[in-house]
């Protein structure tokens, strides 16, 4: 252990201070593909390679940008390819066909997000973000 009783554990931590960067502007999928009127419209779903895609490739560059639209991204194209109607449209999904349940416990796809993931796993000094004692340091690039 690092010089602490072995009786003291951490339950937890409190941030004290301001946050070195904002975080009151973050993206947020837009409000045209969350909204349906007098019931479900399927054109609004997101198909599981949609989200596939946002959770190993576009959530880091998405989490990290002042912006809530993905409108003011210079790079919006280069960033989303094939994907662009899908992710700034009011119908990501044209055809409006459902897909059955899925499993997103596990990355399905291994993209920017899930490589760093994975590049942490196996290692035994990588916690969790919430456990940092006992000598852990976080999973991710700031470890």
């Amino acid at each position: 252990m690092l010089g602490y009783p072995e009786w003291m554990q951490a339950y937890g931590t409190i941030p004290i201070g301001y946050p070195a960067a904002t975080q009151n502007r973050r993206y947020r999928r837009p409000l045209d593909q969350a909204l349906h009127w007098n019931g479900y419209q399927g054109e609004k779903f997101r198909t599981h390679e949609q989200v596939d895609f946002y959770e190993s490739t576009l959530r880091p560059f998405a989490m990290y940008r002042d912006e809530e639209t993905l409108d003011g991204w210079e790079d919006r194209t280069a960033k989303l390819s094939d994907w662009d109607a899908a992710f700034t449209s009011a119908t990501p999904n044209p055809s409006g066909e459902l897909q059955p349940e899925a499993d997103f416990t596990e990355p399905r796809v291994v993209g920017q997000a899930t490589k760093r993931r994975s590049k942490n796993q196996g290692d035994p000094h990588v916690c969790p973000r919430s456990h940092r004692i006992q000598g852990c340091r976080p999973a991710g690039p700031a470890g």
